[in-house]
């Protein structure tokens, strides 16, 4: 593919033989903390959510946001040498670099809008509608919770996701466990959104989607070993997600 190139991600191995057990138990012991804190934080939101079901949307990302920077800081008070925060964003090299999250951003838009307007179609607009309504931020604070979900909340999941989960493990070498790892976690994380009603197939197929969206988002960020392509492109989703829920609502019409 044109816009990956070789990862960019630096490895906590050495070509000094006599320092490779010592990386090594770096490297494992990064892994765990990593992988805790993240299933911890993700599991402990989800959790919250199904307990307070009629929460609203800013308490929930209130809460969310703690518990993702308890479980980022907590790495980095375990394992000072992590260095995922200065990887993630690290500044592009020019703009061309930031070409796959504009690419895929896009693709995401077309493909997110397209989905929902057919799933529309095949399954019931009502259970559809009822949790969208639920988890959509147009029903509390319109122009506040529109300028959080598309540029702030991406920015968080990103660092959260993509840096923390993503950089922070691909960075002890093991880059195929990486990418499972963060993207199933981002799936799961979503689960949240998901009202009792929605039917199981589509959710099924939402997590499937959201698990492949993970790897892509993965994907366009080894080039610069930042989160900047993944964020531009959850960004343009953000936006799609957000004019479908206008949509649904009978704020705007097409």
């Amino acid at each position: 593919m044109r816009y990956i190139k070789k990862p960019a991600f630096r490895r906590l191995y050495s070509n000094n033989a006599g320092q490779t057990a010592a990386l090594s138990a770096a490297a494992v012991r990064r892994l765990l903390i990593i992988s805790l804190l993240s299933l911890g934080a993700v599991g402990a939101f989800l959790l919250f959510s199904f307990a307070n079901p009629s929460i609203g949307y800013f308490e929930a990302a209130q809460v969310k946001l703690a518990f993702f920077l308890l479980a980022m800081f907590g790495a980095c008070l375990l394992d000072p040498s992590t260095d995922f925060l200065n990887r993630s964003f690290k500044a592009p090299r020019g703009l061309r670099e930031l070409r796959p999250g504009l690419v895929y951003g896009s693709l995401s838009f077309i493909v997110i809008l397209g989905f929902v307007f057919i799933a529309m179609t095949l399954f019931n607009v009502d259970s559809i509608t009822g949790a969208i309504v639920r988890n959509n931020p147009m029903n509390t604070n319109y122009v506040s919770m529109m300028l959080y979900v598309v540029a702030a909340n991406t920015a968080l999941e990103e660092l959260f996701f993509r840096g923390f989960a993503f950089i922070g493990i691909a960075e002890t070498g093991q880059r195929l466990p990486a990418y499972i790892f963060s993207s199933a976690l981002f799936a799961v994380y979503h689960l949240y959104q998901f009202d009792t009603g929605f039917p199981a197939l589509l959710i099924i197929l939402a997590m499937a989607g959201l698990f492949l969206l993970g790897m892509i988002y993965c994907r366009i960020n080894e080039n610069s070993g930042s989160i900047f392509n993944s964020w531009i492109a959850h960004t343009i989703a953000s936006a799609a997600i957000t004019l479908a829920g206008l949509y649904i609502n009978g704020y705007i019409q097409f």
